[in-house]
């Protein structure tokens, strides 16, 4: 099975086709309305955004480095939209968590373009 023009090695992960639960693949695909949901929604994002994120570390391990910029970006997403309408309100572990997190991207970003295939 191909990754962006890199063959995958037999013991390497593989995706096993999802049943259709009638509901969107990625919590992050989802609107981010305007309005902010209750606590326990924020609280649901947060540890949703913190698992895409583990799952984009993997994934550069793995050396699949635009997969792991997508789960980067979702779960950021998600952390962000995890944040209390108010500054003042903000835990800051969760912004320092998104600022770290928005590093890595950025470091992953360049190292996506310096790639010669792009992995």
């Amino acid at each position: 099975q191909k990754d962006s023009g890199r063959l995958r090695s037999p013991g390497a992960r593989r995706e096993l086709p999802q049943k259709d639960s009638g509901r969107q693949r990625s919590p992050a695909k989802q609107p981010i309305s305007k309005k902010r949901d209750d606590g326990s929604a924020r609280a649901r994002w947060r540890t949703e955004g913190e698992s895409m994120v583990k799952e984009a570390r993997s994934l550069m391990k793995d050396e699949l480095f635009r997969r792991a910029y997508t789960k980067y970006c979702e779960g950021v997403q998600l952390l962000m939209q995890a944040l209390p309408e108010k500054d003042e309100d903000a835990d800051a572990a969760h912004l320092r968590s998104i600022d770290i997190y928005l590093r890595e991207m950025e470091n992953l970003k360049v190292r996506i373009k310096g790639s010669p295939n792009g992995r």
